[in-house]
């Protein structure tokens, strides 16, 4: 698939690489931005403008993934010395395997993890990984790629990182049942976006849907900080009162 010269959108990368990665989509590519694996440029008006180099770099990580199946950490480490013209540093090291120990275990940034190999990674029991399942919580992959023989479901590096925080809420008597309300409010808080942004995918076109997922990105950041600010304000609030409360007891 030939490329055109100079800067591309998200989209257009997108389209370059699916033809050799047809599991690629923009949500995994703004994932390995995050990480600081890329770093496109931006537009004034913040949109990713990705150059030759940048969509050479995704090839060389996406195939690491692909081929090697190596943590994030590992393939940039790798990818470094492949800029630099040498030979790939870590070439000996072995693809990650899963751990029994939560803090050693490592999986790449499309982890395949069956309930008891995420009950190990994460800290908590595979009934604690039902339990997250039945709360709407922990949601396993449904694609074919992403199921074991014998046909039982699998869990990604997203279901991952909810386990751990679940793990963390219990030491402080939170159970998957308490945690529901945080779906339930995902759900209230998608259902409002997906109003926001209907005009924008309702226009069907790559410049259209870099714009939803610019905004779908803002608003998301902006729920996160208003509901850190309230949270914070109702608590130290609530503690000041109680505080005033027991002064003049």
């Amino acid at each position: 698939m030939s490329e055109p010269s100079n800067y591309h959108t998200i989209g257009e990368v997108l389209n370059v690489l699916l033809e050799e990665f047809p599991d690629i989509s923009i949500s995994k590519i703004r994932f390995l931005e995050s990480q600081g694996l890329i770093t496109p440029a931006r537009t004034p008006s913040g949109y990713r403008k990705f150059d030759r180099h940048d969509i050479e770099r995704l090839r060389f990580i996406l195939r690491e993934q692909r081929d090697r199946f190596l943590p994030l950490k590992v393939i940039k480490r790798r990818l470094e010395a492949w800029e630099q013209g040498g030979a790939a540093a870590g070439a000996g090291e072995a693809p990650a395997r899963l751990s029994g120990n939560s803090d050693q275990a490592s999986f790449p940034a499309e982890a395949k993890m069956s309930r008891n190999e995420l009950a190990d990674a994460s800290g908590i029991s595979p009934t604690q990984i039902a339990e997250l399942e039945r709360y709407g919580l922990l949601e396993h992959s449904r694609t074919e790629n992403m199921m074991e023989a014998d046909g039982n479901n699998v869990f990604d590096e997203y279901a991952l990182a909810v386990a751990k925080l679940a793990a963390a809420f219990t030491q402080f008597g939170v159970e998957a049942r308490h945690l529901r309300m945080f779906r339930q409010a995902v759900d209230r808080e998608t259902s409002l976006f997906d109003q926001v942004v209907a005009p924008l995918q309702a226009q069907h076109s790559v410049e259209s849907a870099e714009q939803a997922e610019q905004a779908n990105a803002e608003l998301v950041r902006l729920s996160k900080e208003l509901h850190g600010i309230l949270l914070e304000r109702y608590l130290t609030k609530r503690t000041r009162i109680r505080s005033d409360t027991q002064q003049r007891a």
